[in-house]
C-alpha cells in the first residue's frame, strides 16, 4: 500500500493547525528516513553518482550528503507547496529572483503560442504559479495522480493560482494545440518519459529517452520553447530563482530535444541537491 495518501492526508490536517516554520522542520528531519523506507534514496545516490562521473569525481561521502540534503530539500518543497495559498505579491517580490521575463514577453508577442520548458529540479510547481501570479497565466500538462485526494490537494493550489491542467490522456494532445493556437503558454515538465516512444539523448554520458512532446509541438505550431526551471538558493527563508533561458533552436525533433536536455543537464550539474528524479534516470519510470 502506497504511503502518500496517509502522508498528504496528515499533511493537509497538520498545516491547518502548526506554523510553516515547525512544519518544515519536522518534514526535514524524517525525509531521509522516509527516504530509505520508500525505497527512493538508493537510485537518487545512483543518480548522483552518474552526475559527479560527468566532472570525473568519484566521493561516496559527497554521495551521501547530496542525497541526504535533496531528500530534505524536496520535503521543503512539499511544505512550500502545502501552505501556499494564493500566492501574494510580497511573496515574490521578497523571496523570489526573476531572470529572462523580457524572453516570454518577446516570445508571446510572436502570437503562436510558448512553451514553457521545465524538469524535475527545483520547484517547478511553486515555479508556475509564479508565473501566473506575475500576469502569465499557463496551462500545464501533467500525469494525474493516482490516488485522488492527492491529486485533489495538488489541483487546489494550481487552481487558486490561476493554472488550469490537462491531464495526459485521451483528448489532451487536441487540447496542448487548443492552447498554443490562441497564443497561449503551455508548461510542460519534459525530462521523464511516461511511455515507450521517444527520442535518444546524451545526458550525463548516457544515451536515454525523452520525451517528444515538447519538441513536436514547436514543430507543429511555431511556438517558442523556453527552458525555465525554478531553483532555490537559500533555506532561511527559502528564496527561489526563477529563470526563463533564450528559446530553443532547432528544425527537427532530436535537435530541439538534445538541446533541451543540455540545458537540464546543465541545471543538474548545477544543483544536484534539487534534481529530483527518485528513479535512476536511465531507466523509464512506470506510469
Amino acid at each position: 500500500m502506497s504511503l502518500k495518501a496517509p502522508i498528504y492526508a496528515a499533511g493537509r490536517v497538520l498545516t491547518r493547525i502548526l506554523p510553516q516554520n515547525f512544519m518544515d522542520s519536522v518534514m526535514r528531519l524524517v525525509a531521509v528516513p522516509y527516504g530509505c523506507a520508500t525505497g527512493k534514496l538508493e537510485p537518487l545516490r545512483d543518480n548522483l553518482r552518474a552526475v559527479l562521473a560527468s566532472k570525473g569525481r568519484s566521493d561516496e561521502t559527497e554521495i551521501r550528503r547530496l542525497s541526504n540534503e535533496n531528500m530534505k530539500n524536496f520535503a521543503g518543497n512539499l511544505c512550500d507547496l502545502a501552505y501556499a495559498g494564493r500566492l501574494e505579491e510580497s511573496f515574490i517580490k521578497e523571496r523570489v529572483e526573476i531572470l529572462g521575463l523580457d524572453r516570454l514577453k518577446e516570445a508571446l508577442s510572436r502570437k503562436k503560442g510558448v512553451i514553457i520548458a521545465s524538469a524535475h529540479v527545483g520547484n517547478w510547481e511553486l515555479g508556475g504559479m509564479v508565473l501566473s501570479r506575475l500576469g502569465y497565466p499557463l496551462t500545464a500538462l501533467a500525469l494525474g495522480h493516482r490516488q485522488r485526494s492527492v491529486n485533489d490537494a495538488f489541483q487546489k493550489k494550481r487552481q487558486v493560482n490561476g493554472i488550469d491542467v490537462i491531464f495526459l490522456g485521451s483528448g489532451s494532445l487536441r487540447a496542448c494545440y487548443a492552447v498554443l493556437k490562441v497564443n497561449g503558454i503551455l508548461a510542460m515538465v519534459g525530462d521523464l518519459l511516461f511511455g515507450k516512444e521517444g527520442i535518444p539523448v546524451d545526458f550525463l554520458d548516457r544515451k536515454i529517452l525523452y520525451p517528444k512532446g515538447i519538441a513536436r509541438f514547436s514543430l507543429a505550431t511555431g511556438a517558442v520553447i523556453l527552458p525555465t526551471f525554478f531553483v532555490q538558493m537559500s533555506k532561511k527563508p527559502r528564496r527561489y530563482l526563477l529563470e526563463i533561458g533564450e528559446a530553443l533552436q532547432g528544425s527537427s525533433e532530436e535537435e530541439l530535444t538534445q538541446r533541451f536536455a543540455n540545458k537540464v543537464e546543465a541545471v543538474v550539474k548545477r544543483t544536484p541537491e534539487q534534481w529530483f528524479n527518485f528513479k535512476r534516470f536511465w531507466e523509464a519510470p512506470s506510469c
